[in-house]
């Protein structure tokens, strides 16, 4: 009803959809609001949108990172559609959405490192934390981590090992999770974990409470053995001279209207191309809305960076 996604070209013209079907469906909707069916298709993107965006915010949140520090990666059929109005509402750098973004769990998983997640629930205020004790618990997930590795014939060395915790301050519902920063949990380490707290406390929730107790809840850790580099195929860049990548045009609905709009190739897609906004990019498996007051620029590799204009 948007105009996004194209019926007539859905997985590469291998499917076709039935735009009368989606506008009966939303019409219910629409009627029940006094809108538009339009208006209410719009109305159920933001919402998804809203949704995805706070849940992203609640998991940073509760992990002591500010979203606004990072950029959004958008990957699967779907995540493309929304990466501009979600990196929007988030106010991350950017979008990225990559190349293969349809298949790229599956692609990730000969890429990422081999690695498995530890916890032990080590529940004490902070001040009165054991180094002995907490290095103890680690030592157990590090010696399990190695068990489980033992296929893999792999020694201590070859593990990466990555600490954190869990804390709060006495009485507060939700946590924050903090990395040490050494192999051997010290005195000092903890002592330099309270200020941390303190300080990330005070820049997600704008207040912190230096006089109040600090609860030590989970300890974590991440062991995972570096994976040798993929490298990967550089696209042909833009000379400028090359056929106009945009195939048609059609209209596609943004802030409450329909807008000509053009519609882009992404098979001929080059290296160096700043699209403006607003305009669409297909995919044979995924769709690239570029919202209106976003660019879209792409890399050597292929990769669609959204950013707002400057």
């Amino acid at each position: 009803m948007l105009g996004y996604i194209p019926d007539d070209n859905f997985w590469g013209g291998k499917l076709k959809l039935d735009k009368e079907a989606a506008r009966k469906a939303l019409k219910g909707i629409a009627d029940k609001l006094n809108m538009s069916v339009e208006e209410a298709a719009q109305a159920v993107f933001t919402t998804v949108s809203s949704s995805m965006a706070d849940g992203i915010t609640e998991i940073t949140t509760r992990r002591g990172y500010d979203v606004r520090a990072f950029s959004l990666l958008a990957c699967g059929g779907g995540g493309p559609l929304c990466a501009g109005f979600m990196s929007d509402l988030l106010n991350t750098k950017n979008g990225i959405v990559p190349k293969f973004a349809a298949s790229f769990c599956a692609w990730s998983m000969f890429c990422l490192d081999i690695g498995r997640d530890y916890l032990r629930t080590y529940i004490s205020n902070l001040d009165e934390a054991d180094p002995k004790s907490i290095n103890g618990l680690y030592q157990e997930m590090i010696d399990e981590a190695l068990e489980e590795f033992k296929v893999l014939n792999v020694s201590r060395e070859d593990l990466t090992i990555v600490k954190s915790a869990d804390i709060r301050y006495a009485g507060q519902f939700h946590e924050l999770e903090l990395n040490f920063s050494s192999e051997e949990i010290s005195k000092d380490d903890l002592e330099s974990l309270k200020n941390d707290f303190h300080k990330n406390h005070d820049e997600l929730f704008t207040f912190s409470l230096p006089n109040a107790q600090i609860e030590l809840r989970n300890l974590r850790m991440i062991a995972s053995i570096k994976s040798d580099p993929i490298a990967l195929p550089e696209i042909e860049k833009t000379d400028h001279t090359k056929e106009d990548p945009v195939k048609r045009r059609r209209q596609c609905f943004f802030k409450g209207e329909f807008m000509d709009t053009p519609i882009y190739d992404g098979t001929r897609s080059r290296a160096g191309t700043c699209i403006q906004g607003h305009a669409i990019i297909e995919e044979p498996t995924t769709t690239i809305v570029i919202p209106p007051g976003f660019v879209c620029n792409i890399d050597t590799y292929g990769n669609y960076i959204l950013s707002r204009e400057p």
